[in-house]
């Protein structure tokens, strides 16, 4: 009798155990689920404003052809992160009813002088995403088409400036170029 009325106990103390790691189970997800969904929000927000600006700087001068949204056209990377730059691309040719096709490269132009151990061919490693894009079509005076280029200094690489280039062409023939320089920080 004393031995079922234990078990009884026990089984009870499982169950009640279980119910109290499965509530806390589901909760811990929707907290997990509640981060995700506003960190998705706020990255979505920062998205929409960057294209929001680059309008706006179109808009500012419509000579423009393109635009490398940066504070004085300068980004900032610390060592071993990664980090985001935005430009964008306007056909601003007039009288023209068929779309451009436009295509853009990304490369490194210059390394700061006395930069030791830092090659051209490493600043261009350090694009990640964006180095190129494929032909696309941009019809004239519509709205500017935004990219992004996703830069990683690694951990190794020294403390300097370097010089990018976005080289950006129409129909094949040279359209516009642009520049921009990432500062190495510890």
């Amino acid at each position: 009798m004393i031995n079922k009325k234990g078990a009884i106990e026990l089984s009870f103390s499982t169950i009640i155990i279980i119910a109290i790691g499965s509530v806390l189970l589901i909760l811990g997800l929707v907290f997990v689920k509640n981060i995700f969904d506003s960190s998705r929000g706020a990255i979505d927000l920062i998205d929409k404003n960057t294209k929001s600006q680059i309008n706006q700087l179109f808009n500012q001068d419509e000579d423009l052809k393109t635009i490398v949204y940066l504070p004085n056209r300068a980004a900032e990377l610390k060592k071993g992160k990664s980090g985001i730059v935005s430009f964008g691309i306007k056909n601003t040719a007039r009288g023209e009813t068929t779309a451009g096709k436009f295509s853009y490269q990304v490369r490194a132009l210059e390394v700061e002088p006395g930069c030791r151990g830092l090659s051209l061919q490493q600043a261009n490693d350090m694009i990640k995403l964006g180095k190129s894009s494929g032909t696309f079509e941009l019809p004239a005076g519509d709205r500017p088409k935004e990219f992004e280029i996703i830069l990683e200094a690694p951990q190794t690489a020294p403390l300097c400036f370097i010089s990018y280039d976005i080289n950006v062409k129409k129909d094949g023939q040279t359209y516009d170029t642009n520049t921009f320089s990432l500062k190495i920080t510890s």
